[in-house]
């Protein structure tokens, strides 16, 4: 994988696609793979929440087993600031 190279396209794809939720897993998956796992873990949550069905789901859950719980929800309101 060239993992930089992939993250500046998911990342592209997913800000012009936002709806589009197998952007988010690819994005997640590449993230994780570059060793950012808190966009790894959030992309790949998001990715769950928005296509709970979709064919990529048991990987999500696989992967985003080892998120640490303080990984952002990527759809929390904001909270209240500092």
């Amino acid at each position: 994988w060239e993992t930089d190279k992939a993250l500046k396209v998911y990342r592209k794809f997913v800000k012009k696609n936002d709806a589009f939720a197998d952007g988010h897993y690819w994005l997640g998956l590449a993230a994780d793979l570059s060793g950012d796992l808190v966009t790894g873990c959030s992309e790949l949550r998001r990715y769950m929440k928005m296509a709970p069905q979709g064919f990529y789901v048991p990987a999500a859950k696989s992967r985003s087993a080892a998120c640490p719980a303080s990984t952002p929800d990527p759809f929390a309101a904001p909270g209240p600031a500092p």
